[in-house]
């Protein structure tokens, strides 16, 4: 295995946000296969730990790109840009947009068709993640340093939209 801690070159796979997920599938599985502890029962401790290493870097690597989310943090990272963990967005349309959503999800339980109203929020909210994405990919190709505080920006977002749509997901068993 080579020793890159590009996940993208660990993969074989060109950077960037939009991947093609079954040739990153097919190439975690090869070498889940190539790496994997159980082929070095035989070999000595240094090749058992290399092993195990390096099966840990895989799944690292693929857990990573597999998700949008995640793979648009790892590639701000590989750009040298940092996403703040405790910086709350302050864009006032963003943030009336959020208490709107939330307040729609919490008049779903009550409502007289709580399944129609769970679609419709969740279509909106995988509609504007989409929108966000998008918005990603345009300032993170352009680079520069203004450019990539907005790519930022955009995960910060997306962050919200994921994090919404895991309780949408709660919500969803909870009532039906």
């Amino acid at each position: 295995m080579t020793n890159s801690d590009n996940y993208f070159e660990l993969f074989g796979l060109e950077p960037g946000f939009e991947l093609d997920q079954s040739q990153l599938l097919s190439q975690y599985r090869n070498l889940q296969k190539e790496l994997h502890p159980d082929r070095f029962v035989q070999a000595d401790d240094h090749q058992k730990l290399i092993s195990v290493q390096n099966t840990a870097l895989v799944n690292e690597a693929y857990q990573t790109l597999k998700v949008d989310t995640s793979r648009a943090e790892y590639l701000l990272l590989q750009a040298g840009t940092e996403i703040p963990q405790d910086r709350t967005i302050q864009e006032p349309e963003f943030l009336i947009s959020q208490m709107e959503l939330r307040e729609n999800m919490a008049e779903i339980e009550g409502s007289s068709a709580p399944e129609a109203r769970l679609d419709q929020l969740r279509s909106e909210v995988e509609q504007s993640g989409s929108d966000i994405k998008q918005e990603f990919v345009q300032h993170w190709q352009k680079g520069c340093e203004a450019e990539l505080k907005l790519a930022v920006l955009c995960v910060q977002k997306l962050k919200f939209y994921d994090k919404l749509s895991v309780e949408l997901d709660h919500l969803e068993e909870q009532l039906f």
